[in-house]
């Protein structure tokens, strides 16, 4: 395709979105139900990231609900390390959310610029970022009570002073905590991102903030190591590693992180949520010691 087809078919796509008082500038992210733009809201110009639900949803009942409930969760969020809401726009031919604009990159793309791909961050700097991630997922679990349900690389955006920003709750929910809701909640299908989903969620059980302690340590796993712990040729062999193949010990893998951080990791990669931290802070504590 040549460089004036391709301009034409970004401008066509991009005619197409119309948000009511909002100039849009230019893409910067898609995911599976929404895309994100660099905005200008009117009157004034300010400059804000506007995540637009896919036009082929704007029909689709249940995504629309849960395009309104990832803005609910927004809303009641006020942490430095997750990203902030602006509002909830509604009028336009998709729904909207209005967010802080973060110009900065995911954390896959960080470490590939910071030092070079498929090479590693220094301990000391991987543990700072963590922690902050920790800190985020620390205020969702115990403040908030809310699952975060799709940790992954992608979903942490680190800036050059390396300050982190959680993004994406569009699959986040409210931890339910009575016994009869443990007992009888079902996913109606395993969501999140498949390289770092729990077996509680693969399995379509009872999901609570350990099923982000899972996920962390995959995430986490993923970094010091350069490589996640399981891994599949199909989808269907990795979601099954997922429940039954036992994660390699992270020291096996990467010989310098201290046997404290990578018990920790290990112990987190359990099947059974059980047999995991219960509290994220468990995790954070030792982090501590070697940022």
């Amino acid at each position: 395709m040549s460089v004036g087809h391709s301009v034409q078919r970004v401008n066509k796509v991009m005619s197409q979105i119309s948000v009511p008082g909002y100039v849009i500038v230019k893409k910067i992210a898609e995911g599976g139900s929404s895309e994100i733009y660099k905005a200008r809201r009117q009157p004034y110009n300010k400059e804000v990231a506007l995540k637009v639900l896919r036009s082929k949803f704007i029909d689709n009942k249940k995504m629309i609900k849960a395009f309104d409930q990832e803005a609910d969760i927004l809303e009641r969020c006020d942490h430095k390390n997750i990203i902030k809401i602006n509002r909830l726009v509604k009028g336009g031919k998709s729904p909207a959310i209005d967010l802080e604009l973060c110009e900065t990159t995911h954390l896959k793309r960080y470490i590939s610029k910071a030092v070079g791909k498929g090479n590693l961050l220094p301990l000391s700097e991987s543990c700072a970022i963590f922690l902050q991630v920790v800190d985020a997922l620390d205020y969702l679990h115990n403040t908030l009570n809310i699952v975060h349900k799709d940790l992954k690389p992608e979903n942490v955006l680190v800036n050059e002073e390396g300050r982190v920003k959680l993004i994406d709750f569009s699959i986040a929910v409210e931890i339910k905590k009575s016994f009869l809701s443990k007992l009888f909640s079902k996913e109606p299908k395993p969501e999140g991102t498949p390289t770092y989903l729990s077996p509680e969620q693969i399995a379509g059980k009872f999901v609570d903030q350990r099923a982000d302690i899972y996920s962390f340590s995959v995430m986490a796993f993923e970094i010091f190591a350069g490589r996640p712990p399981l891994t599949g040729r199909t989808m269907s062999e990795l979601l099954m590693a997922h429940v039954k193949q036992r994660a390699p010990s992270l020291l096996s893998v990467r010989k310098d992180v201290p046997k404290d951080l990578a018990k920790i990791i290990d112990r987190s990669l359990s099947k059974r949520p059980e047999d995991r931290p219960d509290n994220i802070n468990i995790i954070g504590e030792i982090l501590k010691n070697y940022c």
